[in-house]
């Protein structure tokens, strides 16, 4: 127990010596994107000055550096953005009905992504193809399907009302032909 007392006196020490040192970091990063502003704008003024391609990249990694380094140290000092403020006190119940909010968005903002994805490969994109299966092989990727399922079925009650479900949707989709696998 003392030596792990000790190993985190060690790095609680090193991390605010580090944080201490880091924190000044800020201003190297507000350095390197004044450097990359004066650059282009005198550039586009007419001065000898060629913009400085390394300034983004650099000031990204300078962040990062910032905010990993920097990151135990705001912990320590308890200043570090907790996103939890509300939903921490919340009760199970509470949480459940914010989670199950929470994946609506989620979903809504998902198919809205998909949907302007799918318009712009339509719009911009290569000309998606289809291609067909040999019924043959298909039947057999069916039957395998079906002795899956089965088996899934097999292991408890709501399993298999589940099962029961997709068997009438591939009955449905049986009976409504399969529009997807030929040209």
């Amino acid at each position: 127990m003392g030596l792990m007392k000790g190993y985190i006196r060690v790095v609680d020490g090193l991390s605010r010596r580090i944080g201490r040192i880091v924190m000044y970091g800020i201003f190297v990063m507000m350095g390197i994107l004044l450097w990359s502003t004066f650059s282009k704008v005198g550039s586009d003024l007419g001065f000898n000055i060629n913009p400085s391609l390394w300034t983004l990249e650099m000031a990204q990694f300078a962040m990062v550096a910032y905010y990993i380094l920097g990151g135990p140290y705001s912990i320590q000092l308890g200043s570090n953005v907790r996103m939890d403020l509300i939903y921490g006190e919340l009760s199970n119940h509470r949480k459940a009905w914010v989670d199950s909010i929470s994946v609506l968005f989620l979903i809504f903002y998902l198919g809205i992504l998909l949907w302007g994805g799918e318009a712009s490969l339509r719009v911009d994109g290569t000309k998606m193809q289809l291609t067909s299966i040999p019924d043959s092989e298909w039947a057999a990727v069916e039957a395998a399907a079906r002795v899956f399922w089965d088996e899934i079925a097999s292991e408890s009650e709501t399993k298999a009302k589940v099962v029961d479900i997709i068997k009438k949707y591939n009955s449905d989709m049986d009976k409504a032909g399969r529009p997807y696998r030929y040209s």
